[in-house]
């Protein structure tokens, strides 16, 4: 069955189960574009930053920090020209605000998983229709023959929209991971910054 056949088959809903597919694949790699094109934080210039700071020389630190990526520098300047708890609220605030921008697209995923299966159910319906139409027209054997045919045929929209949302699914779950596991590695460097700070302060009693 090609394409123009399957869309002809269900009617309105073939559209929509395709436009669906098309929207999936889309968003999932946009998402994926976007989470492997978000900047890192230097290890080594991390460790750099931190060994200034417990040397309590806080204008290398900057320096090395104005040398990073500008959202690095967004998150972790703060700590050295603000107090630490003002630094901490800032960063915190911007660590949510990035958390919604990865994640919140990918709640189309979820919704495509969800009505997936619902729109595929509808073209089943859809094609089961025309079979019951096509018997009542004719009840020899050809009638018979053309039932099962488009009865067989009914089922791949069901089948096509349980796909659909177990690939919405899976791009959720990975996207959402990747998602977690960056934000996770940019929260750990703020603290590692936040921490080297406070335990400085500290000494400095």
């Amino acid at each position: 069955m090609d394409i123009k056949n399957f869309l002809t088959l269900f009617g309105p809903v073939g559209y929509l189960l395709f436009t669906v597919s098309i929207l999936l694949g889309v968003i999932f790699i946009e998402r994926l574009i976007t989470l492997y094109s978000q900047p890192f934080v230097s290890r080594r210039k991390l460790k750099q930053v931190i060994g200034h700071i417990n040397q309590k020389d806080k204008n290398k630190a900057s320096g090395i920090i104005k040398t990073l990526n500008q959202q690095s520098q967004d998150w972790i300047l703060p700590f050295m020209n603000l107090p630490r708890e003002l630094a901490e609220e800032e960063a915190n605030v911007s660590l949510h605000q990035k958390r919604q921008k990865l994640l919140r697209p990918l709640m189309w995923l979820n919704l495509f998983a969800v009505i997936s299966p619902m729109i595929g159910l509808l073209g089943t319906i859809w094609s089961m229709s025309h079979s019951f139409s096509a018997l009542a027209k004719s009840m020899n054997g050809e009638g018979l023959q053309n039932m099962i045919l488009y009865l067989s045929e009914a089922m791949f929209a069901t089948a096509f929209g349980i796909l659909l949302a177990l690939l919405s699914l899976c791009a959720l779950y990975m996207l959402r991971q990747k998602a977690e596991i960056y934000l996770s590695k940019c929260e750990q460097a703020i603290n590692q910054v936040s921490l080297a700070i406070a335990y400085g302060d500290y000494r400095g009693k």
